[in-house]
């Protein structure tokens, strides 16, 4: 592809973590002077944010904002994260339809936001290297081509209700089941995981020994935050 725009999307509570700013503020400056992957003779970058308490139907609305802008790529950046520069042209080296970064859940002891094959959690250790193939995963910082949502019906984002586990999932589970019944592939980047963090209170890093799940605390939780 000669030409990339991709489109971050942002959606947003109102509580804008200022690592985020930062982190944003830097990842344009070096989108303005290098190129996001080799061969891209044209490139720009929008930037959409949308406030509400409703995450689901914000992401919705920035991907039609986005397509209706001639985006090439959504780039989901939720507002409590910091992350690398980088991070952006790491994702889009892969040429992939969907590629996203696997990160700690905001509280002790839940681990990660990405699941593996089996169903169980996908852990990013000193270990993890490269791409694996994810069941589902959160979007905090996820990078996924327009014709992923152009081949899939909406609503694209949306709560499901877990019966066995008497709670909703996050929007972003749904969304993983629609691709992957489309044919697509979820990837996770391990490398480019370790290259950002999800703020709160506490900074949740890739190597933090108090994301470690214990026993019995999986069952029990069905969300990606």
């Amino acid at each position: 592809m000669s030409k990339i725009i991709p489109c971050i999307c942002i959606p947003s509570s109102g509580q804008v973590k200022a690592k985020f700013a930062v982190s944003l503020a830097s990842l344009m400056c070096c989108v303005g002077s290098t190129k996001l992957r080799e061969g891209v003779e044209e490139q720009r970058i929008n930037v959409y944010l949308l406030e509400g308490s409703n995450i689901a139907e914000n992401r919705i609305k920035l991907v039609k904002r986005a397509i209706e802008a001639g985006g090439t790529h959504i780039v989901f950046i939720d507002d409590d994260m910091s992350f690398s520069n980088d991070l952006l042209h790491r994702l889009l080296a892969h040429r992939l339809p969907i590629v996203a970064c696997n990160y700690p859940r905001r509280r002790p002891h839940k681990g990660f936001v990405a699941g593996k094959l089996d169903g169980s959690i996908m852990a990013t250790t000193a270990a993890s290297t490269g791409l694996e193939e994810a069941l589902w995963t959160g979007f905090g910082f996820a990078v996924i081509e327009v014709e992923v949502f152009q081949r899939i019906a909406l609503p694209w984002f949306i709560n499901a209700w877990i019966t066995e586990a008497q709670g909703f999932t996050t929007e972003d589970l749904p969304f993983c089941a629609k691709a992957r019944e489309a044919g697509y592939r979820i990837l996770i980047d391990h490398d480019a995981s370790k290259q950002l963090q999800h703020c709160g209170a506490y900074e949740y890093g890739w190597d933090d020994p108090i994301i470690e799940l214990r026993v019995g605390d999986e069952a029990d939780d069905v969300s990606v935050d």
